[in-house]
């Protein structure tokens, strides 16, 4: 039967502890280099990788570490591990995050935190896409022991896949395609998506997973979708041997336990002490049903006197925040919101601080793990995208998928906790709701687990003890709360 990964990844790490603390093998002692040819790089893996400096080549279209998505999590973690990492990424910026950050950054070499950063000369195609010639070579003469390629399907690193053989190291991608992403599509429009998948992108896709030595899936769905969409059932099983699960995280060091910022923010806002904040961030669009958020909380309110609901992401003059102010309007409780603008890393983890608990109600973010990072108790749904996030009832509560009054119970309750002295509103309870996060889904914590995962599919060829049924339509193995970090 599939093992669950975190306890395999644990019995990993804790036999290469051991074999540290046995004084490790003779490739292990004493080396700080790793050198290009594979039996050494496997050396690397028996040992510790906090003891051994690697090259990290980070390949991502958009590097935007103002923002702290993915790929600068795993930078900020690979450099503060002591290795050499340098982010290889075009010179643009996505385009709903370009009212923030201006349309693109210049070219070339920088450095960042410790690391570097090449920006290289890229096309910009339609729908997001990137076109690069000459990553490859560049990549080549950085000379790295680890590629990490985030988010191939931008298709700014397809050069490196494509031409595998000449990319030395060991090569590892990360998916995060949900069946979230479809929502709000009408049938024929999700039809024509899959049609197009179909006949283009899935031979990429199959080039990308094909030629990594290890895959990163984010979600439980991830897991189904991509592999379900990719590969005929009875090619899934092999394919299946090289992924790992392995969810989005966030950086500890920006978003953690914060009293006086608590405090600070409370009294800016001029909130009360007794006042309990529910809090939801994100970018704004139509398709996250922010209707939903906006009548839930308005009931809630209704049932809870101190309770009130905060919103982060509202952006000036855009259609899709006019649509959720105006809701909120017609609710009649318009002063029991606060409605906020985009914030960033700065600010951004000081109102998760302000705040109590989290509802995060339709779609899989970032900003959910961000906010576990500050102890925020999380309600979330039930669902394969979200479903290895949330140790109910410790760090948050489940409510069933799309089940409107389900969610409305748990808010309620919740919201009550907050206003008694349930054990989950103690200051010791959301600090320790932090630390277990942050061992959890803090990049830090995550990079060590990464490099270990990596070995074992890299060195022996799998990494997880795969026991399924005949090929057919039911083969691809699916996580569904068994996810533990």
């Amino acid at each position: 039967m599939l093992q669950e990964p975190g306890r395999y990844l644990n019995e990993q790490l804790g036999r290469r502890s051991d074999r540290q603390a046995a004084g490790g093998t003779g490739a292990e002692k004493g080396l700080k280099r790793t050198e290009r040819d594979g039996s050494l790089f496997t050396g690397f893996f028996a040992g510790r990788s906090e003891d051994i400096i690697m090259r990290i080549a980070l390949v991502d279209a958009y590097f935007i570490p103002e923002v702290g998505y993915q790929p600068t999590g795993w930078f900020d973690a690979f450099v503060a591990r002591g290795h050499e990492v340098r982010a290889f990424a075009s010179p643009f910026i996505y385009s709903y995050l370009a009212f923030a950050h201006g349309k693109r950054y210049p070219e070339g070499l920088t450095t960042l935190n410790g690391g570097e950063v090449l920006r290289i000369p890229a096309r910009m195609l339609p729908h997001g896409y990137v076109r690069c010639s000459g990553l490859l070579r560049r990549v080549q003469d950085f000379k790295p022991d680890l590629t990490f390629a985030i988010y191939p399907a931008t298709m700014f690193a397809d050069e490196l896949f494509a031409r595998r053989r000449e990319l030395p190291g060991v090569l590892i991608s990360a998916f995060g395609d949900n069946r979230a992403m479809r929502r709000g599509h009408s049938k024929i429009k999700r039809a024509l998506l899959d049609l197009a998948f179909f006949l283009y992108k899935r031979r990429l896709y199959r080039m990308y997973i094909d030629n990594s030595d290890a895959v990163l899936f984010q979600t439980p769905d991830t897991w189904s979708y991509v592999l379900g969409r990719s590969y005929w059932p009875w090619e899934r099983h092999q394919a299946a041997a090289r992924c790992i699960p392995f969810t989005l995280g966030f950086a500890p060091h920006v978003f953690h336990v914060d009293v006086d910022a608590r405090q600070s923010v409370r009294k800016r806002l001029g909130l009360g002490d007794d006042e309990v904040i529910a809090v939801h961030s994100g970018k704004i669009s139509p398709e996250k049903r922010y209707d939903v958020w906006v009548s839930v909380m308005a009931a809630a309110m209704r049932q809870v006197p101190k309770l009130r609901a905060m919103i982060v992401g509202i952006r000036e003059n855009h259609p899709d925040s006019a649509k959720v102010l105006r809701q909120i309007e017609q609710t009649g409780m318009k002063e029991r919101y606060i409605c906020l603008p985009f914030a960033d890393r700065v600010e951004l983890p000081r109102l998760y601080n302000a705040a109590d608990f989290g509802v995060w109600f339709l779609q899989p973010s970032i900003t959910i793990q961000e906010g576990m990072g500050t102890g925020l108790y999380m309600i979330l749904p039930h669902a394969q995208i979200m479903s290895q996030l949330v140790r109910d009832p410790e760090t948050g509560r489940y409510f069933r998928e799309e089940d409107w009054d389900h969610l409305l119970e748990l808010v309620i309750e919740t919201a009550r906790a907050f206003t008694g002295r349930s054990p989950v509103s103690s200051p010791e309870a959301r600090l320790r709701r932090g630390e277990v996060n942050a061992e959890r889904f803090g990049y830090l914590a995550m990079a060590d687990r990464l490099l270990a995962a990596a070995a074992d599919v890299a060195n022996a060829g799998k990494y997880l003890d795969i026991d399924l049924p005949a090929p057919g339509p039911s083969s691809v193995p699916v996580f569904v709360n068994r996810m533990e970090y």
